[in-house]
């Protein structure tokens, strides 16, 4: 049987140590209230010591030079955003001959994740190279995210390539990231879509390329998304709708045509709404079969497509709306809008 008197010295130790631990705390917590108005006074010295010596041409700030390295990277933050042309790049050369590129390079090879993204948060504010390609490899999605926006800042070969495999990442944050960023990037980015699309690696990256090449609307990208519309994978073929209302032309009218029987509604709504971002009112009689859709979204899309249309979308709109088609007369007078505001027939 144990002691009654050793069970009572360890929940004395114990605690005690508890008690240690509460005070440690404490005085911690009273050190960092008693230290913070310091340190926004140091930080604002310094910020307005900084901007004086870089409007001066002055090449280097004291105050500046005294903060601890963390608080020189807030002050680097705070300054950068709010400043354009010379200023800018003065701040940045300042950054930089003071070791915080340097120390944020170190950072981007640490072994924490946190560490590797607060290096490349800075290395993009700053404007610098790095190991982009490194982390955009990185196995945590936050640290990937930064990379993206870092690399297409001053996006090589290399890394434009890389972007455009990154369309399949397993992460959604991600993956809208690197879109995002391709569609800024804009023109360049079109050769490396097209061998990302015909490299077949997978049906992710072809629908988010897709996506994509709808955002560009480039004539190059015209025949590969007139092929996929032919694809048997539904996403892709949708995505693929879209990009041929983008890039236009006689042949991607027709094939939108075609795709207007197709037996997924994403398919057919996507067809109708580049039919009608490309005016083609010659598509007319196809759409307005569509206004008896069994989904509403494709009813609706293919009523502002034929209200787009001008004349003729409008009598294809009125003979529905005096049908007596339930869902499709609804839709057809819905987008005429009320009986008081119609031309007259």
């Amino acid at each position: 049987m144990i002691d009654t008197g050793f069970l009572l010295t360890v929940f004395a130790a114990e605690l005690a140590l508890l008690t240690l631990i509460l005070l440690l705390l404490v005085i911690r917590s009273i050190l960092l209230a008693l230290r913070g108005p310091g340190k926004r006074r140091r930080i604002r010295e310094a910020e307005i010591d900084l901007i004086t010596a870089i409007e001066s041409d002055r090449p280097t700030s004291y105050p500046f030079a005294k903060l601890r390295r963390s608080d020189q990277v807030e002050v680097i933050f705070d300054l950068l955003p709010n400043l354009s042309g010379e200023p800018k790049t003065r701040l940045a050369a300042v950054a930089t001959e003071s070791g915080i590129a340097d120390w944020a390079l170190r950072w981007c090879y640490s072994r924490r994740w946190y560490m590797r993204l607060r290096g490349a948060e800075v290395l993009s504010v700053l404007g610098q190279t790095g190991p982009a390609l490194i982390l955009l490899e990185d196995d945590r999605p936050e640290v990937r995210m930064r990379a993206v926006e870092w690399a297409s800042m001053l996006p090589d070969p290399a890394e434009l390539e890389m972007l455009c495999l990154m369309l399949g990442d397993p992460d959604p944050g991600v993956r809208f990231t690197v879109m995002d960023c391709l569609l800024r990037i804009g023109g360049e980015v079109v050769e490396p879509l097209i061998r990302a699309i015909e490299g077949g690696t997978g049906p992710e990256v072809t629908a988010a390329a897709m996506r994509v090449a709808s955002g560009i609307g480039d004539h190059r990208l015209a025949e590969l998304a007139i092929r996929h519309c032919r694809d048997p994978r539904t996403g892709v073929r949708a995505a693929a709708a879209a990009a041929c209302g983008s890039v236009g032309g006689q042949v991607a009218a027709e094939t939108l045509v075609s795709l207007l029987d197709d037996p997924d509604q994403e398919v057919r709504r996507e067809a109708v709404n580049s039919l009608g971002r490309m005016n083609s009112w010659a598509s007319s009689p196809g759409v307005a079969r569509l206004l008896g859709d069994p989904e509403w979204s494709v009813r609706r899309a293919a009523a502002v497509a034929l209200d787009g249309f001008g004349p003729l979308g409008s009598l294809y709109l009125r003979r529905v709306a005096r049908g007596d088609d339930g869902p499709a007369s609804r839709v057809a007078s819905q987008a005429l809008g009320p009986p008081e505001y119609r031309v007259p027939t």
